[in-house]
């Protein structure tokens, strides 16, 4: 499907522009392997971000000028849309103390994109990847202006992408449609859907995996205001594109409420995490270091189209969903230890509810489908579901 997630066979090594030339380009000492994830609700995604960044930067705001008021060291709690960076301090001079920021770099912005967190916008992941993965420069980053030359690659094609082809390869990214749910019709079934969603809080999952955040403004703006340097700035242009993303693009689209927000099921905090440990050491099988995330933190991967967007884990080696709850060790070790000390029937609750988030397809009037059953030892991903003879039929959003 348009914007879905890829199988292991479409797997990318990232980190290879940072060793040049690019040779035992699989040796992981050199480059990350990567499974290539779902883009659908980019726009929600990057937008979230943003407002949680500006959030914490008045934070950090606030904090310097109660400790210069005060004339001693003050300590805040880093919070954006109930999620928690940990503390900044700051001493009467107005220094910084960042060293109690959690799951985020010291900057304190919300990078919301690859699986380590580490690209701040849809915009810098373009730019990068229309250069690493096509062999295509893009003029903000490669152009006269930086590089003092309009052919940088010396492939006899000048200006080859300019800030207007990026911009519309975003704005087509981000206004994807959002995934949903795709609910059994048959009692049973749907009832442990209902079930594994209560034991799914239960056992601790959504502390991170959040079910739900609320997006003040749901209006995706492009260029973004902290691109950095090589990446077009919100700075640099007169009028940014905007469009709403509860009015605008492909249905299914974000929930608008009364107040304007919209609300965003994505279950994510867009913090990193350490999710390995001695005892489970899938997640801790990388050597290359990027941006400046640990090698054994991932940000909370979002799971609202999990139910069709296998296989799993950052790999993309995890076959099943139980798999990659099972490989969960580090700050997630209590809910897998939840996770495991369930029943057989609870534990395929769980499975089942999570199963039950998909990316429904694009143009459906609803984000709740419900599923025509076919008797089947595995749920099929959406290309399949032709061939196999399973309908879907909007019900409603969820409530």
């Amino acid at each position: 499907m348009i914007g879905g997630g890829a199988e292991f066979v479409a797997n990318v090594f990232a980190g290879t522009t940072q060793r040049e030339p690019a040779v035992l380009s699989i040796d992981p000492g050199i480059v990350a392997e990567r499974g290539s994830t779902e883009m659908n609700g980019s726009g929600a995604i990057e937008m979230l971000a943003r407002e949680m960044t500006a959030e914490l930067h008045a934070i950090r705001a606030r904090v310097i000028q109660e400790a210069t008021a005060a004339g001693s060291t003050q300590r805040l709690p880093l919070k954006a849309k109930g999620i928690s960076f940990g503390f900044v301090s700051s001493k009467p001079t107005g220094e910084l103390q960042l060293h109690e920021i959690e799951g985020i770099d010291r900057d304190l912005v919300v990078r919301p994109w690859l699986q380590k967190g580490t690209v701040t916008s849809l915009r810098t992941f373009t730019v990068t990847a229309m250069n690493h993965h096509h062999g295509m420069q893009p003029v903000e980053r490669f152009g006269m202006h930086l590089t003092g030359t309009r052919d940088f690659d010396h492939d006899g094609v000048t200006d080859e992408l300019t800030e207007g082809d990026i911009t519309a390869l975003v704005v087509w990214q981000a206004s994807l449609n959002v995934p949903g749910r795709v609910i059994p019709r048959e009692p049973q079934q749907r009832s442990a859907v209902s079930h594994g969603e209560q034991l799914f809080n239960q056992v601790g999952c959504s502390s991170c995996h959040v079910p739900r955040l609320v997006l003040q403004r749901p209006v995706y703006s492009e260029p973004g205001p902290y691109n950095l340097e090589g990446t077009l700035n919100r700075r640099e242009v007169t009028v940014p594109f905007e469009f709403d993303l509860t009015k605008d693009g492909p249905l299914p689209r974000l929930e608008r409420q009364s107040d304007g927000s919209a609300i965003v099921r994505a279950f994510t905090d867009l913090k990193r995490h350490k999710i390995c440990d001695r005892e489970k050491q899938h997640f801790c099988n990388e050597n290359l270091v990027q941006g400046f995330a640990r090698t054994d933190q991932f940000i909370t991967r979002r799971l609202w189209g999990v139910g069709n967007t296998d296989p799993y884990g950052h790999r993309a080696d995890l076959t099943t969903i139980r798999e990659a709850i099972l490989n969960h060790g580090g700050e997630a070790r209590g809910s897998r230890i939840g996770f495991e000390e369930l029943s057989t029937s609870e534990q395929e609750s769980v499975v089942a509810f999570l199963k039950s988030l998909q990316i429904v397809p694009e143009g459906s009037a609803q984000t709740v489908q419900e599923a025509v059953e076919v008797t089947l030892p595995y749920q099929p991903r959406e290309r399949d579901r032709a061939a196999l003879g399973v309908e879907t039929k909007p019900i409603g959003r969820i409530q």
